[in-house]
């Protein structure tokens, strides 16, 4: 029997940094980011998964439950997230054309 393909996790370093140099997706929100993973079915990696989030705002969605906290501020995480992943490939793209 033939195992089930996997598709591989991303880790990408860079990736966690240039997040932590964006803005809070919350509106508004002036503080300082760090890289907040969404938890995927099946991977946790960085491809499609991180969004910049200030700590007070981490530590409410947390509290609050990933949806409701999503909810409540108007935001598509999941497709905030695959801009976000998109966005730094072009950068990427960008600098090996320089």
């Amino acid at each position: 029997m033939n195992p089930v393909p996997v598709e591989a996790v991303v880790v990408d370093m860079g990736f966690r940094e240039w997040i932590r140099t964006r803005d809070c997706v919350v509106v508004m929100c002036q503080n300082p980011a760090l890289c907040a993973h969404l938890p995927r079915v099946r991977r946790h990696g960085d491809k499609e998964n991180c969004l910049p989030v200030c700590d007070a705002h981490h530590k409410e969605q947390h509290d609050m439950g990933r949806w409701s906290w999503a909810l409540k501020h108007g935001l598509d995480l999941t497709g905030l997230a695959q801009t976000y992943w998109r966005r730094y490939q072009q950068t990427r793209v960008a600098v090996a054309f320089r």
